[in-house]
């Protein structure tokens, strides 16, 4: 079920289907409704340091 699902594992897969920070972003709110902005940026600098990303090499 993927409300069930970790947010930084949500923001890990969206970011393999998305390219789109604000799709990513509103998606990850629409399966996530309970977390907050602060959770979304944490989940998202976890998931950056997994797959190896420098946030200036997102630019």
């Amino acid at each position: 079920m993927e409300d069930d699902m970790d947010p930084i594992m949500t923001i890990l897969r969206l970011v393999e289907e998305e390219d789109d920070g604000d799709r990513i972003a509103r998606r990850f709110f629409q399966i996530h409704p309970e977390a907050d902005r602060q959770a979304f940026l944490d989940a998202c600098h976890v998931a950056l340091d997994i797959i190896g990303l420098k946030p200036q090499q997102l630019h």
